[in-house]
């Protein structure tokens, strides 16, 4: 079994537009809505190469039916503290002219010391004789920059960590 760690889920929201125009309206052309973020794609990818695969974390009770029906299609376990607040949305728009790509990404919902707690009793519980732990995706609000060291050190698994910066320099240091 492999776990995906994702403490800050999204709602991905791609928009392409002819050309963009920042002193301008822009017109959608298409638009396109997936739930996801990291640590739910990392699930699903590995289901549909026929691994077990589950996604655990933390998500806002705005929109968290959205991310259960999506594990439910995929085939992979779903199983998150909820916390107040929305599910994060990252809009990328997509000009057609291939002038590159603008994202404006949301921040999430913040976690308290108490939400934290809470998320790693579930992952040490969850985890535990599983074959590995993938922890990707960016820290919410609320998470201090060692989060994901401190989650290594206290998993009792195989971990990979797919972050940057102070994260991965911190995570590094668990093991």
């Amino acid at each position: 079994m492999i776990f995906s760690l994702s403490l800050n889920p999204c709602v991905d929201k791609s928009l392409s537009i002819g050309k963009m125009d920042l002193d301008n309206p822009n017109r959608v052309m298409l638009e396109r809505t997936d739930v996801g973020g990291k640590g739910v794609n990392v699930a699903v990818v590995c289901r549909r190469l026929g691994l077990d695969a589950q996604v655990i974390g933390c998500a806002g009770v705005d929109g968290y039916a959205k991310l259960q029906a999506k594990a439910k299609t995929e085939g992979i376990g779903c199983d998150f503290h909820k916390v107040e607040g929305a599910i994060r949305v990252n809009t990328k728009v997509f000009p057609l002219d291939g002038s590159g790509v603008t994202e404006l990404n949301e921040p999430g919902p913040t976690l308290t010391a108490e939400d934290l707690d809470v998320f790693f009793d579930l992952a040490i519980e969850k985890t535990q004789g599983s074959d590995f732990v993938v922890i990707t995706g960016s820290l919410p609000p609320g998470c201090p920059a060692h989060t994901y060291r401190e989650l290594i050190r206290v998993l009792k698994v195989p971990c990979i960590l797919d972050v940057g910066g102070a994260e991965l320099v911190l995570g590094v240091e668990a093991r």
